[in-house]
């Protein structure tokens, strides 16, 4: 699967990020720059909470490193985005296979 790219669309933005049917498998998440919070947190394909990681080093559909931060199963992790860079990646996978990420994104 390819990364996951979410463009600048307004104050206010959700998103889903299908993730790999090898639960230790990275996906990337690629944001517009704009957004300075973001909001992760993780889903089975069924729809239940889930508990998963996230990284800001890793490769898309490659075995997600060890300097990633986990999420307990109906968690969520807030990030404040940097203004470095016109985008802001980071990695994310989640502990079944083939779930789901849920992104909340503000400006």
């Amino acid at each position: 699967m390819a990364a996951t790219t979410i463009s600048y669309t307004g104050l206010f933005q959700t998103a889903r990020s299908t993730l790999e049917a090898t639960a230790a498998n990275a996906r990337q998440v690629v944001v517009a720059r704009q957004y300075r919070k973001i909001t992760i947190t993780f889903l089975t394909s069924a729809e239940a909470a889930d508990s998963g990681e996230v990284s800001y080093t890793g490769t898309d559909g490659a075995a997600m490193g060890t300097d990633a931060f986990p999420i307990g199963s109906g968690q969520a992790l807030e990030i404040t985005v940097p203004r470095q860079n016109d985008t802001f990646t980071f990695y994310v996978r989640a502990s079944t296979a083939s779930g789901f990420c849920q992104i909340l994104l503000e400006a």
